[in-house]
């Protein structure tokens, strides 16, 4: 009876409030939802998007110097604030119609410590963009953009810059169905990687100086998606095999903490083809456990990747335990991204590689912030040693 009438009150005000809102600041925009009659257009969807909720450019790979490696993480998001409340009740576009942020992870394997920091832009608070024209999305002095066919990235923290130059060495993988990609019963995003990427440039850790090479991935996704409710968190993979192939895969943990029927894994080959698996066709189990010492939250680490067709099974092994982020402040989660090294075979060949691994939505707090906690200034800047 009680919880009832807290519903109505809540609703009651929320219309309330809208009315308001409305009055003052004109109605919400309407944001596109995903659609199977919308085909890809590239380069065109690799840009920013003013008609969606959400969209996000993710980079990682592995670097190398001479005497040093590195794993490296730099993302940028950009968000329509049209559908997105504050307390259940506030329109977040009172505060701000667009808001930006971008994570920037550096794991240098070598000394064994774990660098991160993000920011946000609020209502322009920072200067922030993306353009729709080109490939160009900056936070401050972060950015990244494509200057003939290759992608600039720039991020610093602290006394840590990182210049880097990648160079797609495959076409582009339109992942899902041609580039959609379903999450949830009627719930998609379009979804688009590099998943092979040629790195070269410069890294600066304080007094000392690296040049480095290696190789990125970057995904790219976009779309309005309303799913939170059904959905606990993902478990993400993006593998780099020796024999120039690559394996993106992922788990929707459902509400019960199961991986559900929208989980997938894709084989992209060496000429850029994709073959992709169902939930019944592969494996990914977990053979380890690591808890944080800063967050306490307990995420899986290491996994044997099986998939029976190809007759491969693979250990995936993190380079590093912490490689956790926590962003309150920024995009308000806490979790764990990070370099993993990959062992073993398929059709009967031995195959090594490097990969990155995520893990989403294992540290619940955001569920429990309050307004004090989302206008906290954001982090600037964390290291974190081994554990």
């Amino acid at each position: 009876m009680l919880d009832q009438i807290l519903q109505d009150l809540e609703k009651a005000a929320t219309q309330v409030v809208d009315t308001v809102v409305d009055a003052i600041f004109g109605p919400a925009e309407n944001l596109s939802k995903p659609s199977p009659e919308r085909a890809i257009e590239l380069p065109k969807d690799t840009f920013a998007h003013n008609d969606v909720q959400t969209e996000w450019w993710y980079y990682t790979g592995h670097l190398e110097s001479e005497e040093s490696k590195f794993g490296f993480e730099l993302v940028f998001f950009k968000r329509q604030t049209a559908l997105d409340r504050l307390g259940k009740i506030i329109p977040m576009r009172v505060l701000t119609p667009i808001s930006y942020y971008a994570h920037f992870a550096l794991t240098d394997i070598n000394a064994k410590q774990f660098r991160y920091a993000h920011r946000r832009s609020l209502d322009g608070s920072r200067p922030a963009g993306a353009q729709t024209s080109c490939h160009d999305i900056w936070l401050d002095n972060w950015r990244v953009r494509e200057l003939n066919d290759h992608h600039i990235l720039t991020a610093t923290m602290n006394k840590t810059q990182l210049e880097l130059v990648l160079k797609p060495t495959k076409s582009i993988v339109k992942q899902g169905l041609d580039g959609l990609s379903y999450k949830d019963e009627g719930e998609a995003s379009y979804y688009l990687s590099y998943t092979r990427m040629e790195a070269s440039g410069e890294l600066f850790i304080g007094e000392k100086h690296y040049q480095v090479t290696g190789s990125a991935w970057m995904d790219h996704e976009f779309g309005t998606w309303t799913m939170k409710e059904k959905i606990q968190g993902w478990d993400w993979f993006a593998l780099q095999l020796d024999n120039n192939q690559e394996i993106m895969a992922f788990f929707i943990r459902g509400v019960d903490g199961k991986p559900t029927k929208f989980s997938e894994l894709t084989l992209i080959d060496s000429d850029a083809a994709t073959r992709r698996f169902a939930l019944d066709e592969f494996s990914i189990i977990p053979t380890g456990e690591w808890t944080s010492p800063i967050t306490n939250t307990s995420y899986p680490s290491g996994w044997k990747l099986y998939i029976p067709s190809l007759e491969a099974e693979f250990n995936i092994d993190p380079v590093l335990k912490c490689q956790e982020l926590d962003t309150r402040g920024s995009t308000m989660i806490v979790y764990w991204e990070g370099a993993n090294i990959v062992t073993g075979k398929m059709l009967g060949k031995s195959t090594s590689g490097k990969a990155y691994v995520e893990l989403v939505g294992y540290d619940r707090s955001h569920e429990d912030l309050t307004l004090y906690d989302y206008f906290l200034s954001e982090v600037q800047f964390r290291a974190l040693g081994f554990y």
